[in-house]
């Protein structure tokens, strides 16, 4: 194969790729939703939301842990189901938030 074909492939190539990945992928993606429509009746919630926790580490923040909490408190999730646990070593203050434990408790 000499340099010019070479050449002539790899740019064909190329612009295959370009073309494919700007039109043909999507017109692809058009046409298997005609083909194969989504089921109707998806949930987007799901059965059990898994327990989840949050460590939340701060070093003399005293100034902005409160809003921090209740930023994490207000999040769309199942209070039950979320465990948030402060870790705030200071030499500033003697106030410690020591943990927030679903029901949006802290302790000082």
């Amino acid at each position: 194969m000499s340099d010019e074909t070479l050449a002539v492939v790899l740019t064909l190539t190329s612009f295959g790729l370009l073309l494919y990945t700007y039109v043909g992928y999507p017109a692809l993606l058009w046409l298997l939703n005609r083909v194969i429509p989504a089921p109707e009746n998806l949930s987007t919630e799901p059965a059990e939301w898994p327990q989840v926790s949050i460590i939340l580490s701060a070093y003399n923040e005293e100034n902005v842990i409160a809003d921090r909490l209740k930023n994490l408190l207000d999040l769309d999730y199942p209070r039950e189901r979320l465990e948030i646990q402060s870790i705030q070593p200071t030499r500033d203050s003697p106030r410690r938030v020591q943990g927030a434990k679903g029901q949006g408790q802290c302790g000082e």
